[in-house]
Parts: C-alpha cells; structure tokens; sequence
C-alpha cells in the first residue's frame, strides 16, 4: 500500500478534507479511482465516488495532479461508459454504506486531524479489499484540505486543462475502447495463445455500459430475434497474464476493443469469403420491405418496384379478362335472341 503524507490542521478555514487515491485489484484485473469529500465542520461525508476500469490509460492519471483530476476523471469514464459498471457500482454501494455511518466518519476524521494517516490508510485499504473480495488489492491514497475558492479553482482549472486537450491534434486526443467478447469455433478456429498482431477475428460487443450499448446501436448490431451480430476486428496486442489472455482490437478510426480471455480457446478468424457482410467499411444497404424480399436478397427500393410491376399486370389483365367476358356476354345475346324469333 502506497500512502502520501500530508498534515491536516484543524483550521476552519479549510472546511473540506478530500481523500483521493488509485486501487489495484491484482485478483481481478482491475484499477479504479476514487474521490471522498468530507465536511469538517458538519461531520459527514458531503461526495463519494469511484470507477473501475480494465482499461490502461488509469495510469495516466498520478496523485500529484490533484483531488480534482481524480473528480472529472470519474466522471469522464462515467459518462463515456468507459468503466466496468458492475464492479464500481458495487463499490460505490459498499463505500456509501460506510461512510453513512456517523461513527465511521468520527473515527476517520479524528484520525485524519491526529495526522494518524496510516490508520486512515489501513481503513479504507481494508474497506477496499474487503468489498472487493481480494486480499492482495492495493491502494495508493493521498489527502488534501480544501478552502471554498480553492474547490471552485480546482474544477475551474480541470475544465480549463480539459478544453485545451480538445483542441490537441486528433492523435493526441484519447482513444475510445469498448469490452469485446471473442467469437468462438470449437473447429477450425485458432488457440487463442496463437493469435498474434494482425489477425482478423470475429468478436461481438456485449452491453455492458452506455458506450457499448452507443456502438451496439450505430452498427446495428442488435438482432430482431435476440442476440447480438459478430463484426470483424484486428488484433493490435496481446498479453499473456497470469489469469488469462488479454486481446486489444482495432475496429475503426479511433475505436478499440479489449478482452481478457481466461480460457484456452479457438477463436473464430476472419473468412473474407463468407465474412464479407461482417466489415464495418461495408455501407448499410436498405432494409427490405418483406420477407420475400429478404430471401431475394432485394433492398427496399427494388422490392417495392418490383412489387408495383406486378400491381400493373395484374390490373392489366383484369381489365383484359373483363374486356373478353364483355364480348362473350354480347354474343350470347346475339345468338339468343335469332333463336327465339325463329
């Protein structure tokens, strides 16, 4: 467990103590980010949040860029779904239901204004393996007073830090990944320990957030029956874990895929004779109109052209079918009418 150590007076002049810190869960393959606002004054916690994610660039994120980094990263991978919503939703339930409790406040606030920050270390590193189910999690933790100008300077200064990074260049800006699930062919497919950089495969994008979800719904990938379309990716990394195989892909433009494998697998490569229809460069073509259309293989536009061709022969034959039966009727009254006058 990693500590940073920073007094704490008990001037009220500064009325809120943030503590903010990374997590590590070894076990599961996670790293999260967490933000805990306390009033002095009042004696309770007034904001506690956390995500977890699989995804890398946590790193990015040190101690020394502030209580406040920590706060819009959160939200950053909050609302771009890029976070792992079960497991941080869990936490967060676990981390209010503590911090709901008055004595649980008590004591970590007395500890924090008696400097015992490694008691207030061991508390919440404790809370955090326990929730998490895994004994060899680890927290690195730092912790800062804050005035009321320096809470509206420090989120002023994090949206001022993250208007600039917008106007970067495109291949400085971050990448948008998503979790992906590996297609599997129990024959003819490719151990999943094979697979290298630059292998085309098959994956199919699960719902687990709002930014799966988003691409699920863009690439139209839901199907009407249930269940989800498979789209072709190529693999740009693979790392061998101690819990598994861990594959990130390449989509398009900016967007990746990444999954953690725990089974020796084979996996289903890319067919460019069959899989054709699997590329995302592939233009979306009309949604046919019937299901004769569909077996036809016919867009919309030509189902209903030819569905009106056959409308106006129809019609024409009616009228010719009518027209005949007209000229038989006539004659029949013709001949009908000598017969009797004779």
């Amino acid at each position: 467990m990693t500590e940073n150590n920073n007094s704490i007076s008990g001037a009220e002049t500064k009325p809120w103590i943030c503590i903010f810190g990374k997590i590590n869960s070894k076990k599961h393959n996670y790293f999260g980010l967490f933000t805990l606002m306390i009033d002095k004054n009042k004696k309770y916690v007034e904001n506690s949040t956390i995500a977890f994610s699989i995804y890398s660039d946590i790193h990015q994120i040190t101690l020394s860029d502030g209580w406040y980094a920590f706060e819009h990263k959160i939200e950053d991978y909050k609302y771009g779904g890029n976070y792992a919503e079960t497991i941080s939703m869990d936490m967060q339930s676990a981390l209010r239901f503590e911090t709901n409790k008055q004595e649980f406040v008590n004591d970590l606030l007395e500890d924090l204004l008696k400097n015992n920050n490694e008691k207030v270390f061991a508390t919440l590193n404790g809370l955090f393996r326990k929730s998490l189910l895994d004994e060899l999690a680890e927290a690195e933790l730092s912790v800062a007073e804050i005035t009321a100008e320096e809470l509206e300077a420090g989120r002023s200064r994090q949206e001022e830090k993250e208007a600039e990074e917008e106007g970067e260049p495109e291949e400085k800006k971050e990448v948008k990944v998503i979790a992906v699930k590996l297609v599997l062919a129990p024959v003819g497919g490719k151990l999943v320990n094979d697979l290298s950089k630059g292998d085309k495969i098959l994956v199919t994008i699960p719902p687990r957030g709002s930014r799966e979800n988003y691409y699920i719904d863009s690439w139209q990938l839901r199907k009407p029956e249930g269940g989800f379309k498979s789209v072709v990716a190529t693999i740009v990394e693979k790392k061998e874990q101690e819990n598994g195989t861990q594959i990130s892909v390449h989509f398009k433009d900016d967007i990746y895929g990444l999954v953690l494998e725990e089974e020796k697998v084979l996996v289903r490569l890319f067919n460019p004779n069959k899989d054709q229809n699997k590329l995302l460069e592939q233009p979306v073509k009309s949604a046919p109109t019937s299901p004769e259309a569909v077996a036809n293989g016919q867009s919309g536009a030509t189902a209903s052209s030819k569905a009106k061709k056959e409308k106006n022969s129809a019609t024409g034959l009616s009228i010719q079918l009518i027209g005949t039966l007209g000229v038989a009727l006539v004659l029949g009254l013709t001949l009908a009418y000598f017969y009797f006058m004779q």
